[in-house]
């Protein structure tokens, strides 16, 4: 995810002037269809630089903004549970336990994917679980990798 969000945000630029270009050559075409063309050729871009082919989607399928808010909730819940479980293989317990575990910190499990709240969440688990350096050091790059 953090490759793809990468990618998107260097790319943001090039992204805004393909879509200009691309309206004013159509015709006055929807902005759905307009979105989707910019979209697509930047997930052909994307999918050269990224390995995981499970994260690439085709979104020329989302037809009204109601459905691609959706895709996007469905995608931040699938990347967050995955944190989830990658966290419990950390300490070696279930993910429902962790999800208990993050909320007694008052962490949403959708926090894990934020990265403006990566280096909070980083300091209460270490404060939680009282880690040495070296795990701590550890958990810190298990959690921004997320």
């Amino acid at each position: 995810m953090n490759k793809n969000i990468e990618s998107l945000t260097l790319n943001s630029g090039a992204i805004k002037n393909k879509a200009y270009n691309n309206y004013k050559k159509s015709n006055r075409e929807s902005f759905q269809s307009i979105f989707n063309k910019v979209m697509m050729d930047n997930e052909e871009k994307t999918s050269t630089n990224n390995s995981d082919t499970s994260e690439r989607t085709n979104i020329s399928n989302v037809s009204d903004t109601e459905g691609l808010h959706q895709y996007y909730e469905d995608q931040l819940e699938h990347k967050s549970d995955m944190a989830v479980e990658r966290l419990a293989s950390f300490f070696g317990i279930g993910k429902e336990l962790m999800k208990a575990v993050l909320k007694s910190l008052h962490i949403n499990p959708e926090d894990l994917v934020d990265p403006s709240k990566k280096d909070e969440i980083i300091k209460a688990i270490i404060k939680k679980f009282g880690l040495a350096k070296d795990r701590s050091e550890a958990l810190s790059e298990l959690i921004k990798e997320f």
